[in-house]
């Protein structure tokens, strides 16, 4: 996490449909009227995903950003702090209530779309962020709610991301309780098996997965109830189905650039064979601790949603 703060990382990944996002002068101050006129702009369209960490959103977030006018970015809390300062007890999705902190989250989260969206010039706003489904949905529908929208809900193999966090380090050498919603945090729904204390890493992992998917759902509901399009697919569909991302590009209305989309093809065949010799965590292993985290959950009748894609 120390890499993210540092000024070289942030330059990499701020680079928005080929051009640099350049930050606000400083002390710039956005009033939440003057922000919400901003976003509520005519002819804006934002574009959010729902989805867990390791599960493709930086791959779609370069997706998006091979579309005609599109300001394409991934996890902007990192990539843009200076946009917006986010208070300690924001983060702490393990102790506080969502809704105790709607009203600074809301502006917290506005200003720095703001700030992005008028650095830019662009119309179409398009983040990837893991943090979306726990942290900022509910502010965003909100706010969003009379403007053209469009949710992503995008889903991986579920034994595979436990794979992928188990290998960083989550709930090991690293806390996800800060912003990972496990099944022991205030803001769950869901209940779990055991007691956090006898928790292992993959149980609060599995905990979170399954509050995301719980969120997914219960987003997809409210969507459809205010007319918003919402859009679900599996990340290997982008790697390996022929034209998926195309298609993708043309269900959200946005206009590819095919020299782009040439260029970002030829790099994910070149990812996906270097990722594939990570084999730290067994996915066999994890496949075993899902199975055996759902039938505890039946054996003690706890309400959960279905995982898509084991």
């Amino acid at each position: 996490d120390e890499t993210r703060n540092q000024p070289a990382y942030r330059n990499r990944r701020r680079i928005i449909h080929g051009k640099p996002c350049q930050a606000p002068a400083t002390g710039a101050a956005h009033p939440a009227g003057a922000v919400q006129a901003v976003m509520n702009a005519p002819g804006n369209r934002y574009i959010f995903c729902v989805s867990p960490g390791r599960s493709g959103t930086h791959y779609l977030q370069q997706v998006f950003s091979c579309a005609k006018g599109v300001c394409a970015v991934h996890e902007p809390e990192h990539q843009f702090p200076e946009y917006a300062h986010l208070k300690p007890h924001l983060w702490d999705l393990r102790n506080t209530p969502l809704a105790s902190t709607a009203s600074e989250r809301r502006h917290a989260k506005l200003a720095q779309v703001n700030g992005i969206l008028a650095s830019t010039g662009a119309g179409i706003y398009a983040e990837t962020n893991p943090l979306f489904s726990t942290l900022w949905h509910d502010v965003l529908l909100e706010a969003l709610s009379d403007c053209e929208l469009t949710i992503i809900i995008l889903r991986r193999n579920a034994s595979a991301v436990l794979k992928s966090l188990l290998d960083l380090g989550w709930f090991q050498g690293r806390d996800g309780n800060r912003w990972m919603v496990t099944a022991y945090s205030v803001n769950s729904p869901l209940k779990a098996p055991v007691s956090e204390s006898r928790a292992s890493a993959a149980e609060l992992i599995i905990g979170y997965l399954l509050n995301v998917e719980s969120n997914a759902r219960l987003i997809k509901r409210r969507c459809e109830q205010q007319g918003h399009g919402v859009i679900e697919l599996y990340s290997q569909q982008l790697f390996e189905e022929k034209n998926a991302i195309e298609m993708l590009l043309s269900r959200t209305g946005l206009e590819p650039d095919m020299e782009r989309l040439a260029r970002l093809d030829a790099d994910s065949r070149n990812k996906q064979t270097i990722s594939k010799k990570s084999t730290d965590t067994p996915v066999e292993a994890c496949r075993a601790e899902l199975d055996h985290y759902l039938d505890s959950c039946r054996e003690y009748a706890i309400d959960i949603p279905d995982l898509y894609y084991l």
